[in-house]
């Protein structure tokens, strides 16, 4: 990394309804951005310029009685507001990919579809109907040629074409989809079991699982159930997220309902180890600088945990937000400015 660049994190806190901006080398903040109520996911342009946010209403899936039909937008380096765009009439904007083009891709999950944004016209310039319910997180291949969408509430993936802009293919699952990422070489996407785990009995209460999806071909592999962790009721939403690591080693899995953050070995799909964190885990962000540590917020909690990667242990905790605020973290990027 140049040495006169300067690595910030933005952390976007959902009840705060904020971006707050740190000096990561120092943990000062330096700054905070208001959003409309209340932001959910974010996505960073692609020279690491702007930031957008998915403003998705005063609830949460299932329960959103107002959503909302905005994406807010800063500046990372003036660390100001550029206002919002607006997607309406699509309601309940949620997770967001950017293109190579610029474009954003975002779930709209109350009107079934996906909006593409041109952030400079500041508009919706296409709809892509997902013909289904539930369409909540997004994810984009390395070349940019797919985007897999999960489906909390059906037992299949969407996979549109980007060139087309339209749903070629649906991939079967079992029990929905939450959060997903793709390998590095773009041949495995991996997506969390919405309800958990079906093995060995579908009626029965459920630990976590994950899909593994070759994206090649676009086909179920397997069900992976995730060992060490305790049973929860059938009808609980078990709320999970997964990211695959830099270097493609490791599958990184946060539990929201257990507190927990498994570390699963990518080769074999065995479990190495799982970590208590703060409450309410839920996203992930690599550092440019550190290639062994990852960053996770803890919306439960307020905070934000360092693990390092090479231990497999939690070295650092810190507020998401400065005192005497208390922020709920859901998501954060690390960004660099300076020459």
């Amino acid at each position: 990394m140049n040495d006169q660049k300067r690595v910030r994190l933005v952390i976007l806190n959902k009840l705060e309804d904020t971006f707050d901006f740190f000096d990561i080398k120092t943990r000062q903040f330096v700054g905070s951005v208001a959003v409309p109520a209340h932001p959910h996911e974010m996505a960073l342009s692609a020279d690491g310029r702007f930031a957008y946010a998915s403003i998705y209403g005063d609830g949460v899936y299932g329960n959103n009685v107002h959503p909302g039909h905005e994406i807010a937008v800063a500046d990372l380096v003036t660390m100001q507001s550029l206002g919002t765009i607006d997607v309406h009439p699509y309601l309940g904007p949620h997770g967001i990919a950017v293109h190579p083009d610029g474009s954003l891709w975002v779930t709209c999950d109350e009107s079934n579809v996906v909006v593409v944004i041109d952030p400079h016209q500041r508009s919706v310039v296409e709809v892509v109907e997902m013909g289904t319910h539930g369409g909540h997180f997004i994810a984009m291949t390395v070349d940019r040629s797919k985007a897999y969408v999960s489906n909390k509430d059906t037992s299949f993936l969407n996979v549109i074409d980007t060139r087309g802009r339209r749903v070629a293919k649906r991939i079967d699952v079992t029990d929905g989809g939450e959060g997903l990422s793709l390998s590095p070489d773009g041949t495995r996407l991996y997506v969390m079991s919405h309800m958990g785990s079906p093995l060995p009995n579908p009626n029965r209460p459920r630990t976590l699982a994950f899909y593994v999806i070759d994206a090649v071909k676009d086909t179920l592999l397997q069900t992976v159930e995730l060992p060490n962790l305790p049973e929860l009721p059938l009808e609980v939403d078990k709320e999970s997220r997964i990211r695959v690591t830099l270097d493609g080693k490791y599958l990184l899995i946060s539990a929201f309902k257990w507190n927990t953050l498994s570390i699963v070995d990518a080769a074999t799909l065995q479990s190495l180890k799982t970590l208590i964190v703060g409450a309410g885990p839920m996203n992930f962000a690599f550092p440019p600088d550190e290639p062994s540590t990852v960053y996770l917020t803890n919306h439960g909690a307020g905070e934000v945990s360092k693990i390092d990667l090479k231990e497999f242990s939690v070295v650092q905790t810190f507020p998401s937000t400065p005192a005497p605020r208390r922020g709920k973290p859901e998501s954060l990027a690390f960004y660099q400015i300076g020459d």
